[in-house]
């Protein structure tokens, strides 16, 4: 099912398959040859526990400071691949909004202090919708990195360095046709940037082809590896799809 799942235009892909996906990009980042973007990426425990935390974090923010598997993403532990977020300068974080069952790509930028929101289906989860679901990541992400460093050195007043990041919306984007291809969309968003080709994407995406060529590189990683060994970390998706 995981592989048909990830095959079939309009089929929803589960948190599984973007966890898949973006620790190939962190890959990607780190050893892909050419690769000049200095970021990083999240998985889906980063979304599920920030979102899980936030009602209590409201209530006392301290609370967060015993949250060490969440902490550890800033510091660049907890998965394969993760990089100091003082030693990048954009988090790719794929988030699936809690209130429309919808992915989206949150990139972090640490220079601008800001989320910049790449949404694929802007006539249907409309701006509001979004800005609430990416809520708690404005206001939680500028103390997980009080809590874990980030700010050291920096000459930042700590009531500066809490305050709720700005969130932007990116626009002009291709979008989805289709319900169920948004995880797709933000694969090939974080592609895109990491590439820095963001300004080339094509209007509208193919995406049977996107999604068949995906697999095909995901399988043939994975025999590789298994089979002969084989370091398939920088050409596991193509630029031009």
């Amino acid at each position: 099912m995981w592989w048909l799942e990830l095959v079939t235009t309009n089929e929803a892909l589960d948190d599984t398959h973007m966890d898949v996906c973006f620790y190939y990009l962190r890959k990607l980042l780190r050893y892909g040859p050419g690769i000049k973007i200095n970021a990083t990426t999240t998985d889906f425990a980063f979304d599920s526990q920030v979102r899980g935390l936030y009602d209590d974090f409201l209530k006392d923010p301290l609370v967060l400071v015993k949250q060490t598997s969440l902490l550890s993403y800033p510091i660049g532990l907890y998965m394969p691949c993760n990089t100091s977020w003082r030693e990048v300068d954009h988090v790719l974080m794929p988030l699936r909004m809690y209130n429309s069952a919808h992915w989206i790509l949150c990139r972090f930028d640490n220079k601008e202090m800001c989320l910049n929101i790449y949404n694929s289906y802007t006539k249907i989860v409309k701006e509001p919708v979004v800005l609430e679901a990416v809520l708690p990541f404005s206001v939680m992400i500028p103390y997980l990195l009080f809590h874990t460093g980030f700010f050291e050195g920096k000459n930042i007043p700590e009531q500066e360095a809490l305050k709720p990041l700005v969130v932007k919306m990116v626009p002009k984007l291709p979008q989805q046709k289709n319900d169920g291809d948004c995880g797709i969309y933000v694969i090939k968003y974080a592609e895109y940037f990491i590439n820095e080709m963001l300004n080339e994407m094509p209007k509208i995406f193919n995406i049977a082809q996107v999604r068949k060529h995906l697999a095909t590189q995901l399988y043939v990683y994975a025999k590789r590896k298994q089979v002969e060994n084989y370091d398939t970390d920088n050409d596991w998706v193509p630029k031009d799809v």
